[in-house]
């Protein structure tokens, strides 16, 4: 099936995904969310510019655009695009 014949909008799955590591350096690309591997927190700053600490569980999705990931002790962080 090609997806590229579907618009993209918030409900739709994302086509793509990349490694993230926490680092003051914006990320390359904004995720639609973030898939998490290993439990802990993640520090990002949002697609509005909110800096916020959240608490993770291992397997969940953060469902954020965020610009920077600054700080985690969760693992196996993945962008969702």
């Amino acid at each position: 099936m090609d997806f590229k014949a579907f618009p993209s909008n918030t409900t739709s799955p994302a086509l793509d995904a990349f490694a993230i590591t926490a680092s003051a350096s914006p990320l390359a690309v904004i995720p639609r969310a973030i898939l998490v591997g290993g439990a802990g927190t993640i520090t990002v700053t949002t697609y509005k510019g909110t800096s916020i600490t959240i608490t993770v569980a291992a397997g969940s999705i953060v469902p954020l655009a965020v610009t920077h990931v600054t700080a985690a002790t969760a693992t196996g962080l993945v962008g969702l695009v």
